[in-house]
């Protein structure tokens, strides 16, 4: 029974004046309350406020293993983000670093695990619930042994009396263990007592509160349309099973004689017979003394397809993947590789930042002294979906003529060239840095050499004299 239809409840926690407006019966005359007034948008929404987190997580990776817009999205960001690789920045001197600590650990953070391993899964599971949980093993005076990305199906939090977290406790089916708060520097750590330490990767929540504090999903604005979609999917394949399009009945003429219990069987086994079953759709029927009358509507008046074709376009647009990307109907060789680009810059980027971000607060402090100094980043001249960008760069700077060539090459990671400390223009324009024929002192070396050439000349005509 879909759980919002809580036959003879109501809602004690419901602000409303008019408590009748959420009831109406059904045909046998018991109460169903509205699930729009009750406060439950989606059957998410409904186990979230009824502190239900566990199961609500549950779903949403469910949503997330059948609905395929939701699969294709989660899985094309994830997987672009694993193909890049981190490296080490120190903000004041902008070196990059490419050797580190902090990078081996994320290289191989743990045995059977490298970092495509583990940043796919990682950001798999913040797209879906944007609640994952950093889980850090070893002595904490110590760089880290192993990290990890715990669910957080498994975990419940309780608040302290100002209302932050204080505690995290994780049951499951491998230890059952509590992550308490501890404030070190100016930063909260959540330890237990067996030298572990929890990270929670909580994005923006809109409705934070004492006994919310897990990250609001992107999932969380398509609830309906991902309940649509896989409605559509039974939908089509109740279509398929039954056979006979559109549904309806058989019924005998009023003038003939009622059937009796075996011509009604009989007839009955033939329906089933020769109308229904994916072999019999559309097959042309034979009635004798029988009508028939259709109750369904047709598909192009409820405009079913387009309701399914804006459902997938909305999942897509909410994951900022453009259409392109995953619509036959929209890709062409011309827009493609644009696509691709604005994908890692509105979908990929944004997500990886923040998860390496959250990495530097999580894990940081345990490698350097003055680890606010440093920054998790990644060297955006080895993406190769944005290589396109750096050309189109390098154009628009050559074509400004402002830039010399050294300059230019190092726009696309090419190496300096000896020689290569000039601006050039093009051949119809006047030469950047011509030399104009004054020196620093303001004097005009060409009047000069004119002068100086007059002089020859009068020499010339006293020799010749």
């Amino acid at each position: 029974m879909w759980p919002f239809k809580r036959e003879n409840k109501i809602d004690s926690n419901i602000e409303t004046k008019n408590i009748t407006a959420m009831e109406t019966r059904n045909l046998d005359g018991l109460v169903v309350n509205n699930p729009m007034l009750s406060g439950a948008s989606s059957f998410v929404n409904y186990l979230q406020n009824n502190n239900e987190w566990k199961l609500s997580f549950d779903k949403m990776i469910e949503y997330y293993d059948r609905c395929d817009p939701v699969a294709d999205s989660i899985d094309m960001i994830a997987e672009s983000c694993a193909e890049i690789q981190p490296v080490l920045k120190n903000k004041k001197t902008d070196e990059l670093i490419y050797d580190h600590e902090i990078l081996d650990l994320l290289n191989n953070p743990s045995s059977n695990k490298d970092w495509a391993d583990f940043c796919t899964e990682a950001m798999a599971m913040y797209l879906i619930t944007a609640s994952p949980l950093l889980r850090i093993s070893g002595d904490f005076r110590r760089t880290p042994s192993k990290i990890d990305i715990m669910r957080p199906n498994d975990t419940r939090i309780e608040p302290d009396l100002f209302g932050n977290i204080r505690d995290i406790y994780v049951n499951n089916e491998f230890f059952n263990t509590v992550f308490t708060a501890n404030n070190i520097g100016n930063t909260t750590r959540y330890r237990n007592k067996m030298d572990n330490e929890i990270w929670p990767m909580f994005g923006f929540n809109s409705g934070m509160g004492t006994r919310n504090f897990y990250g609001t999903p992107k999932l969380q604005q398509l609830f309906y349309k991902i309940e649509q979609t896989l409605a559509g999917g039974l939908h089509n394949k109740s279509l398929l099973e039954n056979g006979a399009s559109p549904s309806g009945s058989f019924s005998t003429e009023s003038s003939a004689r009622p059937l009796s219990d075996d011509q009604h069987r009989r007839m009955q086994q033939q329906i089933i017979d020769n109308y229904m079953g994916p072999s019999n759709a559309n097959k042309p029927m034979l009635l004798e003394w029988v009508k028939w009358q259709s109750f369904l509507v047709n598909n192009r008046d409820m405009d079913y397809s387009a309701l399914m074709a804006d459902c997938r376009t909305g999942i897509y647009n909410r994951f900022k993947i453009p259409l392109p990307m995953v619509e036959p109907s929209s890709q062409k060789f011309s827009n493609f590789d644009k696509a691709r680009e604005a994908m890692y810059i509105t979908a990929v980027l944004p997500n990886l930042f923040y998860f390496y971000r959250q990495l530097k607060l999580a894990l940081m402090y345990r490698y350097e002294k003055n680890w606010q100094d440093f920054d998790i980043v990644c060297d955006l001249s080895e993406i190769h979906a944005l290589q396109g960008l750096k050309f189109d760069m390098l154009d628009k700077q050559s074509n400004a003529a402002v830039n010399t060539v050294n300059e230019l090459r190092r726009v696309i990671g090419y190496d300096d060239i000896s020689g290569g400390d000039v601006i050039l223009r093009a051949a119809n324009q006047v030469p950047a840095l011509d030399y104009d024929g004054y020196d620093d002192d303001g004097s005009n070396d060409k009047n000069q050499e004119n002068n100086n050439m007059n002089n020859s000349t009068d020499d010339n005509d006293e020799v010749m004299d």
